[in-house]
């Protein structure tokens, strides 16, 4: 890495290390817990308001409380509801002709087995070509429907 470089990436640290700063005394004049305590931590700076910050912090964990509960019971939604759930919207849509409303296919797969189809999950179907999408959703539509 040349000097030229270094101090071209040494002023994009600084561009960045501002702007998120800006970004944490205007969470901090709006009163805005969140964006302070998430801008501090991000910094590493010591919180000026205190209790702004400890505000934000409770907010934060607040909201991972929620987002388990509601996890947690998206879980119990038991299997057998999820598929019949997924036989229902699948029922209008053709399955022979695997590149034919692949999108649609795609976006089922996606949404009840997100584990398996979702962007993390173990196959990202958006990856597929509609051919493949198609192949997938069929051979699942008539696994079920056994």
């Amino acid at each position: 890495m040349t000097l030229a470089d270094k101090v071209i990436n040494l002023e994009k640290e600084k561009e960045w290390f501002e702007n998120q700063e800006k970004e944490r005394i205007d969470a901090l004049h709006k009163r805005d817990s969140i964006n302070y305590f998430k801008m501090c931590n991000e910094l590493g700076v010591d919180p000026e308001d205190k209790d702004l910050y400890k505000s934000g912090f409770e907010w934060q964990e607040f909201y991972k409380q929620k987002e388990d509960q509601t996890a947690r019971t998206n879980e119990k939604t038991s299997k057998e509801e999820r598929i019949e759930n997924f036989l229902k919207e699948s029922k209008n849509i053709p399955i022979n002709n695997f590149s034919r409303y692949a999108d649609e296919k795609a976006g089922l797969l996606a949404k009840y087995f997100p584990g398996r189809f979702g962007p993390s999950g173990k196959q990202d179907i958006t990856k597929y070509e509609g051919a493949q999408v198609g192949a997938i959703f069929s051979k699942i539509v008539k696994n079920y429907n056994k």
